[in-house]
């Protein structure tokens, strides 16, 4: 895993600032850095995976509208992680 030196980050840091302040985006760049570095820290302290409550992982997948064998499909894909559209 390789990392930047605390100057490149300090660069990349100021690089998004700048990008957020130019694009009217209010955003804590620090405070989005230091979450993803405890998160990649809490990934290191276990080989066991971290529960992830991340209803952004859900994959979709479009699928004809057949009546009820549409919404059958829908919820047997489900626990995959699959969200149907008809």
């Amino acid at each position: 895993m390789s990392f930047l030196s605390p100057e490149a980050s300090r660069r990349e840091a100021h690089t998004l600032k700048h990008l957020a302040n130019i694009n009217n985006i209010e955003i804590d760049i620090n405070r989005m850095i230091r979450r993803k570095i405890i998160k990649k820290d809490l990934d290191l302290t276990t080989s066991l995976l971290r529960c992830k409550n991340n209803k952004n992982k859900e994959k979709w997948i479009r699928i004809p509208y057949l009546g009820r064998l549409s919404f059958e499909l829908g919820w047997t894909l489900h626990p995959f992680h699959f969200r149907a559209t008809y």
